[in-house]
């Protein structure tokens, strides 16, 4: 390993180990509020102050399935104490996450957890208030076209924007990963398939929106959208048709590359405000870029080609062997770096499939 990738994955690492038990079995203070609009479920000092002083941020990319024990770590960490809070829609739901992240420790008041029925809630003095509070924010799976119509250019938009302004780290798992990127993977017209996608990149249901959240520093790159569920669900297909729309669409400024990040399910990416990314779980994770000099064909009805997209996979297996710089969009350590083509929407490459070297998919898309 060498040494500026040792010296990141210190500075990451870091993050992770520091983390302290909660109260494990002991009795926990819990609060529950419900009404007609929102339902509140918070476990810890739930009354605590937001602390003095900004967070440190991050992010957390999580690509679905079960959650990862080091990314509520990692943001509690980072969060300067205070309330982690869970953002999700309705119509109903539960503290299941609370219990589960205060017992984890790194952080020092309360876990929370905050359901939104629908788009009324969204103005609730209320709910705003229990935003305002948040020193870190969890965004839960679901479906990311529900928070798009319920949350895009509300006030909980505008709130949740003020705590990643002073600081607050914020992480998502599946649709909660999709409404990260600087492109929003938001189906706002339903799901596609890869395979559908790849016969046609502008099937109805495939559909990109604009940016959901702006965070600062390096952890959100420029011209990215995301994808989750990676691997099991085959979405490599989607996640390069959106991508090759991107520059059809002229959705990002002439001459700039478009990159794409899927992430696996049981797998999260801890991104440093400076971008450097880790990767924590049991899955893979992707990072693909395709040059906007590239030659394509990207048109209605017609099957995708793209002469060449460059990749890097990190496997969590091999954790503390292998980084990703989100700044310079470069692999390090043990990282995985390949290429491959996409020809009249079938992948080419042999052995160095959308997926790597020697990685196949472990189910068919659903």
């Amino acid at each position: 390993m060498s040494e500026g990738m040792r010296e990141l994955w210190a500075e990451i690492g870091r993050e992770i180990r520091s983390g302290r038990l909660g109260e494990v079995g002991a009795r926990r203070n819990t609060v529950t509020m419900k009404t007609n609009e929102y339902e509140y479920y918070c476990t810890g000092k739930c009354n605590a102050p937001l602390p003095a002083g900004n967070g440190h941020g991050g992010i957390v990319y999580g690509g679905g399935g079960t959650d990862i024990d080091a990314g509520f770590v990692f943001l509690g960490n980072r969060s300067n104490g205070g309330q982690l809070l869970v953002l999700r829609t309705g119509p109903s739901g539960d503290d299941a996450y609370d219990p589960y992240i205060y017992d984890l420790g790194g952080h020092s008041s309360s876990a929370a957890t905050l359901i939104l029925k629908d788009k009324a809630a969204s103005s609730s003095p209320t709910v705003l208030s229990i935003i305002g509070n948040a020193s870190a924010i969890f965004v839960a799976g679901g479906d990311q076209a529900d928070y798009w119509r319920q949350w895009h250019g509300t006030a909980v938009q505008r709130a949740v924007q003020a705590r990643l302004d002073a600081g607050a780290p914020i992480g998502g798992t599946s649709a909660g990963d999709a409404v990260l990127a600087a492109f929003c993977n938001c189906a706002l017209s339903g799901s596609v398939t890869s395979e559908e996608a790849l016969k046609n990149p502008y099937d109805a249901e495939l559909s990109i929106s604009g940016r959901f959240f702006t965070i600062p520093g390096d952890a959100q790159p420029a011209r990215t959208v995301n994808d989750m569920h990676f691997v099991t669900r085959d979405r490599a297909g989607r996640l390069l048709a959106m991508m090759a729309r991107m520059l059809q669409d002229k959705l990002v400024n002439n001459g700039s590359n478009v990159r794409g990040i899927g992430i696996d399910e049981r797998t999260s990416l801890l991104a440093l405000p400076s971008g450097a990314v880790t990767i924590a779980g049991e899955g893979t994770a992707y990072f693909y870029e395709i040059d906007a000099s590239t030659q394509r064909t990207c048109e209605k009805n017609v099957p995708l080609s793209v002469s060449s997209v460059t990749a890097t996979r990190l496997d969590a297996a091999n954790l503390g062997e292998q980084a990703f710089d989100l700044s310079t969009w470069r692999g390090s350590g043990s990282a995985v770096s390949y290429t491959f083509a996409i020809e009249d929407g079938t992948f080419k490459g042999g052995k160095d499939t959308p997926y790597g070297p020697t990685k196949v998919r472990r189910g068919a898309a659903r």
